[in-house]
């Protein structure tokens, strides 16, 4: 699970896009699951082929944006949407 933070270390989001070939080829048995804080980054991370992305930080309308262009670039990205 890449957190925020950890993107932060990387060189921001474009620093961890670029270095995200890197990331695949030493963790190639693992799924790369990003957490991001607006809808933006999501749909950049989709487009980069992380494999989940977290989207709790944002609110309810971003999130369905999200979700949606999520869908349209990464079919193959699952998502569960749980109302509590």
């Amino acid at each position: 699970m890449i957190f925020d933070k950890h993107m932060q270390l990387s060189g921001g989001i474009d620093g961890f896009i670029t270095q995200l070939l890197v990331f695949r080829r030493r963790l190639a048995e693992n799924k790369i699951t990003v957490e991001v804080r607006t809808g933006e980054n999501a749909v950049r991370m989709a487009g980069a082929g992380v494999n989940i992305i977290q989207l709790d930080k944002l609110g309810v309308s971003e999130t369905e944006k999200a979700v949606k262009e999520v869908k349209s670039i990464a079919p193959q990205i699952l998502g569960q949407l749980r109302e509590e």
